[in-house]
């Protein structure tokens, strides 16, 4: 049994290993990433390495990694409906085009869109939980913690399987108690506790 015992604990620590692998590979290739210009260089970043005035290079397809002015686009539209919850996609423009003295920009892009057509450059203005996006996400961790109508109820639920079991458990119990012909306290005792658990 202990060969057996030690086999088994074997192939749960290489299973394990193998498992804790693949997981980082999986996490560094799914971790998110940018296309920056730095010093006349085009390069692919991770996003939490982006700094306030990199130059993004944004095209369909890519989720915006931090909040910048649109420097310049080519028929650039972003889908903002994860901040605004506006259905259309919103046209971008350069910097300095939007006249308009809306919250939402037209020549700004947000970290947690997703750009739906076209491509553009974006410098990067605000990077982290100083996002709108991150702003939201701090907001969120701030928020009081409350039980939900759903863990009200179980807790509800809870209460009364619990007084039902101890019902049933006394029931049980004097029921065994008196019907046991055992002489012995003790022995009655035990016998009518395991009868009620």
């Amino acid at each position: 049994m202990l060969v057996f015992v030690v086999a088994v604990i074997g192939i749960e620590i290489v299973q394990e290993w193998k498992t804790d692998k693949t997981l980082r590979a999986l996490k560094d290739l799914s971790a998110p990433r940018a296309t920056v210009v730095r010093d006349g260089v085009q390069q692919r970043i991770l996003s939490a390495d982006l700094v306030p005035d990199d130059i993004m290079i944004v095209s369909e397809g890519e989720k915006i990694a931090a909040d910048g002015f649109v420097l310049k686009s080519s028929d650039l539209y972003a889908d903002e409906s994860s901040l605004t919850g506006e259905a259309e996609p919103v046209f971008k423009v350069e910097k300095g085009k939007d006249a308009s003295a809306d919250r939402w920009r037209k020549d700004y892009c947000y970290a947690g869109t997703l750009i739906v057509r076209g491509t553009g450059f974006v410098q990067v203005d605000k990077i982290g939980s100083q996002t709108e996006y991150g702003k939201i996400g701090k907001h969120i961790a701030d928020a009081p913690d409350r039980p939900t109508p759903l863990e009200k109820q179980t807790a509800h639920l809870v209460k009364w399987c619990s007084v039902i079991a101890a019902v049933f458990f006394l029931l049980v119990v004097a029921f065994t108690f008196f019907s046991v012909d055992h002489p012995a306290l003790k022995a009655r005792v035990i016998a009518f506790v395991l009868s009620g658990i």
